[in-house]
């Protein structure tokens, strides 16, 4: 699964790029190393660099953005599905049945 980079910035989805440029000027300052504020500071700071340099560059986010969305659907596509019991047995095995005796009425006649 991609990482939710709008939960590690703590912003909504709908944030400018001002927003976005404030938030992580802010966590960036909590987490920093050198202040030592936080135990995993060193991680922390990737992971929000990480999240910044997505979501800060209007063409990355947009991607980003775009493949969530997808994911989102194939995900829900997916348990709908299941939900409505399609089971690939329940169209493999009438057909193949069909296609056997059609075989042995060929072979027959």
């Amino acid at each position: 699964m991609m990482n939710d980079y709008y939960k590690i910035l703590g912003i909504e989805e709908d944030a400018s790029e001002k927003e976005i440029r404030a938030r992580w000027i802010e966590l960036m300052k909590y987490d920093d190393p050198d202040l030592g504020k936080t135990k995993d500071a060193g991680g922390k700071i990737s992971e929000i660099n990480e999240a910044y340099e997505m979501l800060g560059i209007e063409s990355a986010r947009f991607d980003y953005d775009l493949e969530r969305h997808l994911i989102r659907l194939f995900i829900k596509k997916a348990h709908t599905q299941k939900e409505r019991g399609i089971n690939i047995w329940k169209i493999i095995l009438p057909s193949s049945i069909v296609a056997l005796f059609l075989i042995a009425g060929l072979i027959i006649f």
